[in-house]
């Protein structure tokens, strides 16, 4: 296991898996204000699943969440003392569901802010595609797309 940063300065942590031989995304974290109301919006709201919670002593605390498939999303709350923006941070989570209105309507309810309903749209590259926008507690961006799982 091992720290670095990239470019920007954010924190990238590496971890050795024997049986893998190639690099691959595992984890997005993201900074959060109150670790355990943004638990409570992913995971009892949103459906997430709670994987693990870690304490990592002098730095930070984090809950590590899984949706269906992908990469898993890490919440991240400082507590080395040293100040941390949690609110509007540039970050931009893509977040596919079956069911994509209905994910709109529990963001709305957990406390998100819904900035557009999930609908169809002629942007280009994406045509066709059903996409709302919302943010989460602390503002972070989630862009909300149609999943293709399931749906044949």
């Amino acid at each position: 296991m091992g720290f670095g940063r990239d470019p920007d300065n954010n924190l990238i942590e590496m971890v050795g898996v024997p049986s893998v031989t190639d690099s691959f995304l595992a984890a997005v974290g993201i900074g959060v204000s109150d670790l355990e109301a943004a638990r409570a919006f992913y995971v009892d709201e949103l459906g997430f699943r709670q994987l693990m919670h870690l304490p990592i002593p002098g730095m930070y605390n984090e809950y590590i969440l899984q949706g269906y498939g992908g990469s898993a999303l890490v919440l991240m709350n400082w507590t080395n003392g040293a100040p941390h923006n949690y609110q509007d941070n540039p970050v931009k989570m893509e977040i596919r569901s079956i069911a994509p209105a209905a994910f709109a309507d529990a963001v709305e309810r957990a406390g998100g802010e819904l900035l557009q309903v999930p609908e169809v749209t002629d942007d280009p590259g994406l045509e066709g595609e059903i996409i709302g926008i919302a943010k989460d507690l602390d503002g972070s961006l989630m862009e909300i797309q149609q999943a293709r799982w399931g749906m044949d």
